[in-house]
């Protein structure tokens, strides 16, 4: 008897709460801690819970003998979770950014405080992310249409921050497009001095598809074709002081349009330098006789005016 009665005391603690008429309660909270599980009806002495076999004539040992085990198996029963009021906040926040790019933050009123503060980080995370994103692809898609398009292509991708991907795309068109134009302008500026220096007619038009490359291209090479013209023609009215000059100097060089060697001009100048510089040699040489014979003729009537004056005398 005082084995059995053991037995039916040693489940039995100190276990909190009311009792109700029937000598036990609902286990409502830490029921785990009291080898329960939630719900379940107990007794605080020594009589059977609501889940007990009260037919059995041997449920008070029974349920004496399963109680110890009772703990151990409420155990692996899974616990009610807490609710990561910040995880959900924050995930919510990151998708909502992603799927409105060009969308301020919900209306998060009455939300608690936790979870707001999760949400302005996950929308704040997606923000980083798709400002990079659209400064790259914008970036990359202003550079090629810089060279390959008339003018901007202003449709933004879905799913990028739509200032964010304009303003990089504008800034890189802009700059591609200028270093484009320089290109362009270079060889523009070659082909119109080789032109205008083999003495070919002028030729404005380029292997350029895109109309506003053409104007580029028509504009420099007609600029710089107008300009190199115009210095040629200036330095055939001069090349005639350039050789007297040279002459005067006792020198003969072709120094003033030395640059134009390779080029068709450069026989031109040449010659006409040449032409001019053998005209005042001619003139120098004539002057010279002239002055032997002058001489000569001072001489010659000298000697006639000592004759007669002699003559006279006698």
């Amino acid at each position: 008897m005082i084995i059995v009665l053991l037995m039916m005391i040693t489940p039995i603690s100190a276990h909190p709460g009311r009792t109700d008429a029937n000598g036990g309660h609902y286990c409502r909270t830490n029921c785990v801690k009291w080898g329960l599980r939630d719900g379940e009806y107990y007794y605080h002495y020594g009589g059977s819970s609501s889940s007990s076999n009260s037919d059995d004539s041997d449920s008070s040992s029974s349920s004496s003998n399963t109680d110890s085990g009772a703990s151990s198996t409420s155990q692996t029963q899974s616990t009610p979770q807490v609710v990561d009021y910040t995880k959900q906040g924050e995930t919510a926040g990151y998708n909502y950014k992603k799927a409105n790019p060009d969308v301020g933050k919900e209306d998060l009123t009455g939300k608690d405080q936790t979870y707001i503060n999760g949400y302005d980080t996950g929308f704040t995370n997606a923000e980083n992310e798709l400002t990079t994103l659209s400064k790259d692809q914008g970036t990359a898609k202003g550079t090629e249409d810089g060279t390959t398009t008339e003018s901007y292509n202003l449709e933004v991708p879905v799913g990028l921050i739509s200032s964010v991907y304009l303003d990089s795309y504008k800034d890189a068109y802009n700059q591609s497009e200028a270093s484009d134009f320089s290109k362009i302008r270079q060889d523009a500026n070659k082909k119109a001095i080789d032109n205008a220096r083999n003495l070919e007619d002028e030729d404005t038009n380029s292997e350029y598809t895109l109309e506003k490359q053409k104007k580029v291209y028509k504009e420099s090479y007609q600029s710089t074709y107008d300009q190199e013209e115009k210095e040629i023609n200036s330095l055939k009215k001069k090349l005639s002081k350039y050789a007297q000059d040279d002459f005067d100097n006792e020198k003969q060089s072709d120094e003033s349009y030395r640059k134009y060697k390779n080029y068709k001009v450069y026989d031109v100048l040449d010659k006409k330098y040449k032409k001019e510089y053998n005209k005042y040699k001619k003139q120098k040489e004539q002057e010279d006789e002239n002055g032997v014979a002058g001489g000569a003729d001072v001489v010659a009537l000298g000697i006639i005016g000592y004759v007669l004056y002699k003559r006279k005398r006698k």
